[in-house]
């Protein structure tokens, strides 16, 4: 654009003809012939090592703004250009990126450990030491899912939700039935039982919780028995036990027997579990998780739960 990038949004809306819009073949790239077409031949080098860096380092954004024409003079030493096949010295001026916003996929952060890159977390903040253990759960275990989506909330009960959709509508329905969640996280692809047994650990390791909602919808691949059994073992391991209501509404191959081995478990170490199966919808399972969390902070004081190690 003609006019520079300061307020670019704006003279896309006065003047659209000015903004260039130009579709890439992920697959292929751009190739010098439709970059010429588009750019005064000085850009084309450019474009195409800023496509060559928005793909090899897995970006989900690079936007240079601004980009300046560099001249050389004789009391300045020529400017160094890095490319693929090395160093090349400019030829009497250069085009340089001035400053940059590159916006990485973290999914794309295990292929590149060499960068010294601080994942982000809710809203760009700097995670907290629960989101990066969370994070961790799947380091090096590619089967399924377990706390690589983890976010902290101020609330007070705890949500293990699975499958994106299901996880999403259960924070919606627990906020409308008045309940507070006290993090995001979501486990699916059918994981084994040790990596939801770190995610429920690291979950429930949260001061003051006054419930524990573990949700989903009916699932057709992930075992429920499991998954649910990698929840009742970091259930045990909390300290102290946690004496607020827990309720689990999951639906799927194995959920019958699990539940069977829940409700013997509850009933002998004393943990107050309320089962649903998927006859009941999740917006019936919230509006219970928050009576029961209301009733128990009426009946309790604050409950403090703490374990040793995530491990």
């Amino acid at each position: 654009c003609e006019e520079g990038g300061v307020d670019i949004e704006e003279v896309k809306k006065r003047s659209p003809e000015k903004i260039v819009r130009v579709d890439i073949d992920s697959l292929t790239g751009p190739t010098k012939k439709n970059l010429e077409a588009l750019f005064r031949h000085e850009l084309v080098d450019f474009a195409t090592r800023l496509w060559d860096a928005f793909w090899r380092f897995d970006c989900r954004m690079v936007e240079i703004n601004p980009l300046a024409l560099v001249r050389e003079s004789g009391s300045h030493p020529r400017i160094e250009v890095k490319t693929k096949s090395g160093v090349h010295l400019g030829d009497g001026h250069s085009y340089v990126a001035i400053d940059a916003k590159i916006i990485l996929d973290d999914a794309g952060l295990a292929r590149h450990r060499d960068l010294d890159v601080l994942p982000k977390g809710a809203a760009s903040a700097v995670p907290t030491e629960r989101e990066l253990a969370a994070r961790k759960v799947d380091e090096g275990d590619w089967r399924g899912t377990a706390g690589s989506i983890f976010i902290e909330l101020d609330g007070d009960i705890a949500v293990l939700a699975s499958g994106g959709g299901a996880s999403l509508l259960t924070m919606d329905a627990l906020t409308s039935a008045g309940g507070k969640g006290a993090n995001y996280t979501e486990y699916s692809g059918n994981p084994p039982a040790e990596k939801v047994e770190k995610l429920t650990k690291i979950t429930l390791d949260r001061e003051n919780l006054s419930g524990c909602l573990v949700c989903g919808a009916v699932a057709n691949f992930t075992d429920i028995y499991e998954t649910l059994k990698g929840f009742t073992e970091g259930l045990r391991q909390v300290r102290p036990k946690p004496s607020y209501p827990i309720v689990i509404r999951r639906g799927g191959p194995g959920q019958e027997k699990i539940y069977e081995v829940i409700g013997k478990i509850a009933q002998k170490e004393d943990y107050d579990i309320h089962l649903f199966g998927p006859e009941t919808p999740i917006s019936v399972a919230c509006q219970k998780m928050v009576e029961l969390s209301n009733d128990y902070k009426i009946r309790n004081p604050k409950y403090e739960s703490k374990i040793d190690s995530y491990d």
